[in-house]
């Protein structure tokens, strides 16, 4: 206790030596006051010194007048990015007048977390503490920023020092004011600080009402935009969440500061995309912008742990990234005639100029004026009025295309319509080349089931009675499916009709055709097979050109054989090699001819083909079903296989029962 008190009459000791020889800091400028003045910058006048030790005390710092170390300033407003250093500042102001003088001085930057003023009264030193970390409520000037009470006695000289730590950057704008005239600038402040919040809630409710009659995601994502951007972030960076909102908890107010610096940056993201349509219009642009996103979510876990300035450092580095890539994309887009951008490109310029800007300032790259500290706010209140341009020519562009669409849709119902006539009409046209009624011949029972895969297919059959026991049998199978093959299908019934009576083999038939078809075929070939069927001598011819194979179930025994002798396609090859094939039939057999759609229908929910084991099996378990019932029941075991879904090809399945 002794050596505390002994100290301090040292250091008292000390500065009556100062105060009596005062050519010692009689260098140092001096702030001359005056009635007549309301308001004084400051800055001209203060002395600074950067501790990095940060050891440096009030009462030493006080002593160190005029010299060791102590810069006169002559920059303007002092300013000094971001460090963990202490700043000590020191001017002198004198009284010239025969009354006590009550001033205010003010650092009007609101995120300087301890700013601490020291002087010397009556023999001991005074501090008084301000700052974003300092309770409001304890302080003798409530302000956003930082304001000190300051008395000067008449005819005397009023020695101040002034120490600032904070995480953020040195930015020390210091005036000097009567209390009428600190009143009324803050009182300015508090006008230009009503008209921008005012603004922003203005348009946040107008948006509100604009997504509720319109129904657009794009105001949803603007409405968080400009919530978090616009008003929480600017509440934090112009200190009325320290001031108004959370004055008891101002440690709060620091640590949630570049929490909802990332929210306003990340809020941004899903506003640009859905405005611009970037996921239409700029496809690899926009994954870059994904991958921006996981990077600022990654963030959020390791929030708590990064350090205040490591993490305002990045934040401000990634705002100005994507600031620029974002007027990149704009520009991309303008050169595309996307109108919407028009408006978000001069909004983004707006911003980056003022965003630039403070960064610049808070960095110490540019001086502290009304431009610089503002700057960020007005280029803020500028772009709202342009984005909300943006959305509505948004509207505009949509209900263009909607129309367009709504235009586009009407002439292609009508043209599928006049597509469905058409298809009627060729289904007709088909219908008309497939046998009415299946034929009638003593000893032989045909059943024929055809299935097409749309309107119209591309399977054909036909038959042909040369006698009283012998029967021609044509099945084919078109390439393609719709008009096109019904066409071809057409072509071949007529080609069928009139060498059926010409050519009595089925191998010399199908020559004959191929000849007919082959100048007359598009682009478009197919696979048929003929077999003449004779009950006399109990002989079947077959010959094939590239058709499933024949199948023949000879009941009696339960047993199945299968039938393809070699040919190549038709209206493939100008000369068609085919070979003909002799089966003995008897009694109880059951012929099967067939299209391949019968075993390619795929199980949606298994993706499994149908299978030309599970089709023989099919046959296998018709053996004692009448000709009618097993044809039925083979197709339907096909179809059933699809679960509902529609073929994938035309299912054309002929049974014949030699009795």
């Amino acid at each position: 206790m002794k050596i505390r008190r002994m100290k301090q009459y040292f250091i008292e000791l000390l500065f009556a030596i100062v105060l009596i020889y005062s050519p010692l800091y009689s260098e140092t400028k001096t702030i001359e006051w005056s009635p007549e003045k309301n308001g004084l910058d400051v800055s001209p006048y203060v002395e600074y010194l950067l501790d990095p030790t940060n050891e440096l005390t009030s009462d030493v710092a006080f002593l160190k007048f005029p010299k060791d170390g102590f810069v006169d300033n002559s920059n303007g407003v002092i300013n000094f990015p971001a460090s963990k250093n202490t700043l000590w500042l020191r001017l002198s102001i004198h009284n010239p007048t025969k009354i006590p003088v009550q001033m205010i001085l003010k650092c009007r930057y609101p995120l300087l977390e301890h700013v601490d003023l020291h002087y010397y009264q009556e023999g001991s030193f005074i501090t008084k503490q301000h700052g974003r970390a300092t309770n409001p409520n304890l302080t003798e000037v409530k302000y956003r920023g930082s304001a000190f009470r300051i008395r000067v006695e008449p005819e005397d000289t009023s020695r101040i020092i002034v120490s600032i730590r904070s995480n953020s950057s040195m930015n020390v704008p210091l005036n000097l004011y009567s209390l009428v005239g600190f009143y009324e600038s803050v009182s300015i402040e508090q006008t230009l600080q009503g008209i921008y919040f005012g603004g922003m809630f203005v348009m946040l409710i107008y948006n509100i009402f604009m997504y509720v009659s319109l129904r657009d995601k794009s105001y949803i994502y603007y409405i968080v935009y400009l919530f978090f951007t616009g008003i929480v972030f600017q509440l934090f960076f112009n200190g009325f969440v320290h001031l108004i909102i959370l004055p008891d908890y101002s440690e709060a107010s620091v640590y949630f500061h570049n929490l909802f610096y990332l929210f306003s940056i990340l809020a941004f993201f899903p506003f640009a995309k859905s405005l611009l349509n970037l996921k239409k219009q700029t496809p690899k642009l926009n994954s870059i912008l994904n991958y921006m996103i996981f990077f600022l979510l990654a963030l959020l876990p390791l929030y708590h742990f990064i350090p205040y300035a490591l993490m305002n450092r990045i934040l401000d580095s990634m705002a100005a990234i994507v600031l620029l890539f974002c007027t990149f994309i704009t520009y991309k887009l303008i050169l595309k005639k996307y109108t919407p951008a028009y408006y978000f490109f001069a909004g983004f310029l707006l911003v980056e100029i003022g965003a630039l800007s403070t960064m610049l300032k808070y960095n110490g790259f540019l001086p502290s004026n009304f431009f610089t500290e503002n700057s960020f706010q007005i280029s803020q209140w500028f772009e709202v009025i342009l984005m909300s341009f943006a959305l509505a020519d948004r509207i505009r562009v949509l209900k263009v295309q909607n129309n367009i669409i709504q235009l586009k849709s009407q002439q292609d119902s009508e043209k599928i319509l006049s597509f469905q006539n058409e298809m009627i009409i060729a289904k007709k046209l088909q219908e008309s080349t497939l046998p009415q009624s299946n034929p009638k011949l003593k000893g032989l029972k045909i059943s024929a089931k055809y299935n097409p895969m749309s309107y119209v297919g591309g399977d054909f059959y036909d038959f042909h009675i040369i006698d009283d026991h012998t029967i021609l049998i044509l099945i084919a199978d078109v390439t393609g499916h719709g008009i096109p093959a019904a066409f071809e299908a057409a072509m071949l019934k007529v080609a069928f009709s009139v060498e059926k009576e010409l050519s009595k083999d089925p191998a010399e038939l199908l020559l004959t055709i191929n000849q007919i078809l082959m100048h007359s075929y598009n682009n478009q070939y197919l696979t048929a097979s003929i077999i003449k069927i004779d009950l006399l001598e109990m002989k079947m011819k077959i010959a094939n050109a590239g058709h499933p194979a024949l199948i023949l179930h000879r009941r009696k025994e339960d047993q199945i054989s299968q039938y393809r002798p070699k040919g190549s396609l038709v209206g493939y090859f100008p000369d068609l090699e085919i070979h003909e094939l002799e089966v003995s039939i008897q009694s109880m057999d059951r012929i099967i001819l067939w299209t391949d759609g019968m075993t390619e229908s795929l199980k949606p929910s298994t993706n499994d083909s149908y299978g030309e084991e599970r089709f023989l099996n099919s046959i296998q378990n018709q053996t004692n079903s009448s000709i009618d019932s097993a044809s039925e029941a083979i197709l339907r075991d096909s179809i059933d296989w699809l679960e509902g879904e529609n073929p994938m090809d035309d299912l054309t399945l002929i049974l014949i029962d030699i009795d």
